[in-house]
């Protein structure tokens, strides 16, 4: 097994933090004191794991800089898909294809959805303009 079973830890702990930090956002309002603590040990907890895991990949990376060293050229480990689970729907199309999908993916992830958030929350801004003596982020400080 060797280290599935740390990894399977690993993997259930870091959805149990996203998880929860989706809870902690949701209740964030009612007590901005506990969610910011909450998220501290989410960040933490996930911080750890992620630094873990890169600490276990070193062996391998060391002896992959190793071989190359020795022979000038890297491991090669074919072009085969995998026997048991090389045969999805991604292993058969081309790899263009692929890389396109997974540029897409970035760019909706990476650029579009946050200006659309963005733009809702300017939206919502723009509706909660009463005009109500309130100081806002917006106000000038001298202006009372």
């Amino acid at each position: 097994a060797g280290l599935a079973p740390l990894f399977i830890l690993a993997c259930a702990l870091l959805i149990g933090c996203g998880v929860w930090g989706l809870k902690t956002n949701h209740e964030y309002a009612q007590d901005p004191a506990k969610a910011e603590k909450n998220l501290l040990i989410q960040y933490s907890v996930i911080t750890f794991i992620n630094s873990s895991a890169a600490f276990l990949e070193i062996p391998n990376i060391i002896k992959a800089f190793k071989n190359h060293s020795q022979d000038g050229v890297w491991n090669d480990y074919g072009d085969e898909p995998h026997r048991l689970a090389g045969h999805t729907l991604y292993d058969t199309l081309p790899e263009k294809f692929g890389m396109t999908i997974f540029l897409g993916f970035c760019l909706a992830v990476w650029f579009i959805w946050p200006l659309y958030l963005v733009n809702i929350k300017n939206a919502k801004s723009d509706d909660d303009d009463d005009d109500d003596g309130l100081v806002g982020e917006t106000t000038p400080l001298n202006s009372k």
